[in-house]
């Protein structure tokens, strides 16, 4: 329960840089999707405050004991279940709702989230977040000797092809297309996520990514991410860490 605490509270992120205004003012955007404005009658505290109490109910309440009084069922569902948590532009795409059922199923707890901006590449995604390149979690789709390979990658190197292939023990990977990573994933290039697919993937997740404490990958859509860490994504994606690129 302590530990759920701590991730509740540690896991509210702002997004973009703070922005004093001429008049005094003074705004922020907030991971949540809203643009911030510090005034008389609402701060940047006590929004920030709201999330991370909200955060901290669920959290909380994905780990209490089976038969423990509740206020409200849970899981939650409906508008305000962290699967279909309002978004920017209205309730998230259908295929990052499958995506955030898929990691509440696993025991992840990031939440996913619209961006304003798109993500389609790392440095979109970076830029939009505010972090590093090399904290974006890239989910890239290859064959390896025809089968289907998710390769989780940092946004900050590529990928080496011919030394990961000797280290899997297949005879050649190649990037797969367009239509063969929809096929695979039930995703597009640009938005493919680590999990929410038709059926498991063999994956290797970079060990790069293990330098930050918190990484940010794909939602199924080029506009949707989620926060995560290394460790969660070997673990909900049953992924095999290794290094695959300079």
């Amino acid at each position: 329960m302590r530990g759920a605490k701590v991730r509740a509270h540690t896991e509210h992120t702002t997004v973009s840089q703070v922005a004093t205004h001429p008049d005094g003012t003074v705004t922020i955007d907030c991971a949540c999707g809203m643009r911030l404005t510090n005034g008389p009658g609402w701060s940047l505290d006590e929004h920030i405050r709201l999330h991370r109490a909200e955060a901290r109910f669920l959290a909380l309440a994905q780990v209490a004991p089976p038969g423990i009084p509740r206020l409200l069922p849970w899981p939650l569902v409906g508008p305000t279940s962290p699967e279909t948590a309002p978004s920017r532009g209205g309730d998230l795409p259908a295929r990052a709702q499958a995506v955030a059922a898929a990691l509440a199923a696993a025991g992840a707890t990031g939440v996913v989230r619209a961006l304003p901006d798109s993500a389609r590449t790392a440095a979109e995604a970076a830029a939009s977040l505010g972090c590093t390149v090399g904290q974006i979690a890239n989910s890239l789709v290859f064959l390896a000797d025809d089968e289907p390979l998710l390769i989780l990658t940092s946004g900050r190197h590529r990928v080496d092809t011919a030394a990961l292939a000797t280290v899997l023990g297949v005879a050649r990977i190649s990037r797969a297309t367009p239509e063969q990573v929809r096929a695979a994933t039930g995703q597009a290039i640009g938005g493919v996520a680590p999990v929410g697919h038709p059926a498991p993937l063999r994956t290797v997740v970079d060990l790069a990514l293990a330098d930050y404490d918190q990484v940010w990958a794909a939602g199924g859509t080029p506009h949707t991410v989620f926060p995560t860490t290394f460790a969660e994504l070997v673990t909900v994606t049953g992924g095999r860490p290794l290094a695959v690129g300079d």
